[in-house]
């Protein structure tokens, strides 16, 4: 992936990652609404969040669903040792 490129991949997942987290805070408070959906939204907002992020740093990570979010972090933490990343606490 090439300049306008990379960046709309990145801009693709933090959409994606903002669609999902604004559907969650939307739903919180609903009746009918399962805690566990609104759980599981916000889990796939931050999972795309971290996608994105690797897509920025450029890190190669597999482009399946049962890629799970451990997985992603420890990429990341992975990567901001390699690459003197600092990652806020």
């Amino acid at each position: 992936m090439i300049g306008h490129e990379h960046s709309d991949e990145v801009r693709r997942w933090l959409c994606y990652a903002q669609e999902d987290l604004v559907l969650a805070e939307t739903l919180i408070g609903q009746s009918g609404v399962a805690a566990r959906h609104i759980c599981w939204l916000a889990q796939q907002s931050v999972e795309k969040a971290l996608k994105a992020a690797l897509i920025f740093l450029r890190i190669d990570f597999p482009r399946r669903h049962d890629w799970t979010f451990s997985a992603i972090c420890y990429r990341l933490i992975g990567a901001s040792s390699t690459a003197h990343l600092t990652l806020p606490t």
